[in-house]
């Protein structure tokens, strides 16, 4: 079975980091949506890490993982 997660790692106001990890991403994602998407979390204050806003985008990955059961 193959996962895949989008990891939306951004900078906080105290310079702290803080990930978003979002489940099954569309296979033709593109940098730009990405980092329109993470800009809006930004500028519209979605989430909050420990208490502070998140203030820059760090990086966006997306992981994907192969996964075999054995038994």
């Amino acid at each position: 079975m193959q996962e895949s997660n989008l990891v939306m790692n951004f900078k906080d106001s105290v310079d702290g980091d803080y990930k978003i990890r979002l489940k099954d991403p569309k296979a033709d994602l593109s940098p730009l949506e990405v980092r329109s998407a993470m800009q809006t979390i930004i500028d519209d204050s979605i989430f909050e890490s420990k208490g502070n806003d998140l203030k820059e985008i760090k990086s966006a990955v997306v992981i994907t993982t192969n996964r075999k059961e054995l038994i």
